[in-house]
C-alpha cells in the first residue's frame, strides 16, 4: 500500500450532476485543507469563479448567502427575567 492508497476508500463528493446525492454539508466538510483542484472540484466551480448563468441558478436554488440574524432580547427583559426565580426575590428583599 503506498502513500495514495489509504484515499481510494474514500467517497467521491457528491456534485449536482450526481443523481439523487446530495452535496457535502459545509458545516462538517474540510474545504480548507487539500489540492486546490479537488477542493474546486467538491465546490463545482472553478478558478475564474462561477458564470453568471451558474451564480443565477444558485442563487434561485439555495438563496442569498446572508446569515441569519437572531431577534435579540431587550435589555430591560433580560433585566427582568433574573428575578423569575423566587430565590433571587427573597435574597434582595433579605
Amino acid at each position: 500500500m503506498n502513500a495514495t492508497d489509504h484515499h481510494s476508500d474514500t467517497p467521491k463528493p457528491a456534485t449536482r450532476d450526481t443523481p439523487g446525492a446530495a452535496l457535502h454539508d459545509p458545516q462538517t466538510d474540510d474545504f480548507g485543507t487539500g489540492p486546490l483542484d479537488d477542493r474546486l472540484a467538491r465546490l463545482t466551480t472553478t478558478p475564474a469563479g462561477l458564470t453568471m448563468a451558474e451564480a443565477r441558478a444558485r442563487l434561485a436554488t439555495y438563496g442569498r448567502n446572508d446569515a441569519a440574524s437572531e431577534k435579540r432580547t431587550p435589555l430591560w427583559l433580560t433585566f427582568l427575567a433574573r428575578f423569575r426565580n423566587p430565590l433571587i426575590v427573597i435574597l434582595l428583599g433579605a
